[in-house]
């Protein structure tokens, strides 16, 4: 009598429990509940080598005696010879460059007569140094860029309101042509503001825009190195409110104007548009709207992007709205405890910001 364990109701128990390997390829590796350490972010030696890398490449190759050529290349022995660098070998710098989420190194292979080394880098964009002439190509037209946006922060902004963008600096402003919501170069993850700029309005006014090698939209600025504010289209916070900031107001008739023939090309009039002004006013006043939403931290309200829905406020809609009863004692507890809320959501978002940007230093 064989035991219970052998009879043949647990032959295939022991057919899916059993592993087939031998000395030389031992066991496999037991599946962990848990996720590997070795996934978790990017290498912080190669973020430290990274930010090594942009401040040679970009800023300091001339101050720390490194050759570079007129098209920004960098002889990669003569790199990696720097002390800034030592320990760096080849394999990790053609790592950095590849998984580079916003590919802001070119590493090429380009030999040279008379030159007994062949492997170049360079970076893309971002150069301080004014004898760099990059490959850039010339923006014609205004269909060439999908979209021109500057992010930066409030307390840049107080500035950038009063004398427009400033390529401080840098050979270039820096224009992205994506939201931050995106990996996208040319635009800080940090940025709290977004600038539009109108590509269309700066080019007749001759103001010169190029496209690097990664697609970041430059520009030098007028003569001064500024891109003036009049060359805005629009400004808004990021992830928080699609209405325009502090400081920024629009041009009201060509906001209109143009309000006015992409609602005619849609076969809607000017007054049916001053209609729904009206309803989505009186559902502000209901508290059914979304910026209501944002006030009590619902994150799932994003940025419209409509560039003149925004900007535009209907005085003939506003005047048409009864007047609100007085507030209760009740509801204005409500509001003290909404905007308290809002108070200890905005602190968390700084927290989280500020945490972020510690990261991003080492």
């Amino acid at each position: 009598m064989f035991p219970a364990f052998f009879q043949p109701r647990c032959r295939n128990f022991l057919s899916r429990h059993s592993y087939s390997y031998s000395y030389s390829t031992g066991p496999p590796a037991p599946k962990r509940p848990w996720p590997d350490k070795r996934s978790k972010g990017p290498d912080p030696k190669q973020l430290r080598v990274s930010h090594q890398l942009s401040y040679l490449l970009r800023h300091g190759a001339h101050s720390e005696r490194l050759p570079i050529r007129s098209d920004g290349y960098v002889n990669v022995d003569a790199l990696l010879a720097h002390r800034s660098l030592r320990g760096v070998d080849f394999a990790m710098l053609e790592n950095i460059v590849r998984d580079d989420a916003k590919s802001r190194y070119h590493l090429k292979y380009d030999p040279t007569p008379g030159t007994p080394y062949s492997w170049w880098i360079r970076a893309n964009q971002g150069h301080s140094m004014r004898d760099i002439s990059l490959d850039m190509r010339r923006v014609k037209t205004a269909a060439e860029v999908r979209m021109a946006v500057h992010g930066t922060t409030m307390q840049a902004w107080e500035s950038i309101s009063k004398q427009g963008l400033s390529r401080m600096g840098r050979n270039h402003i820096h224009l992205a042509q994506g939201f931050t919501g995106d990996v996208v170069s040319g635009m800080r993850n940090s940025s709290q503001v977004l600038i539009f700029v109108d590509v269309a309005r700066a080019l007749e006014a001759d103001i010169p825009f190029y496209l690097s090698a990664n697609f970041v939209v430059l520009t030098p600025g007028n003569e001064f190195g500024f891109l003036p504010r009049e060359f805005f289209s629009r400004v808004e916070r990021v992830k928080v409110s699609a209405a325009p900031i502090p400081g920024w107001e629009p041009r009201a008739e060509e906001e209109q104007e143009g309000m006015k023939a992409r609602k005619e090309e849609e076969g809607v009039t000017w007054r049916e548009e001053e209609e729904v002004e009206v309803v989505k006013a009186r559902a502000e006043d209901e508290g059914e709207n979304e910026d209501e939403r944002v006030n009590q931290g619902d994150s799932s309200v994003q940025i419209v992007d409509d560039p003149v829905d925004e900007g535009r406020a209907p005085v003939d809609a506003v005047e048409e709205i009864p007047e609100p009863a007085a507030e209760t004692e009740e509801e204005r507890k409500r509001a003290a405890r909404e905007r308290r809320k809002a108070r200890r959501e905005e602190h968390a978002r700084t927290v989280r910001r500020l945490y972020a940007l510690q990261l991003d230093m080492f």
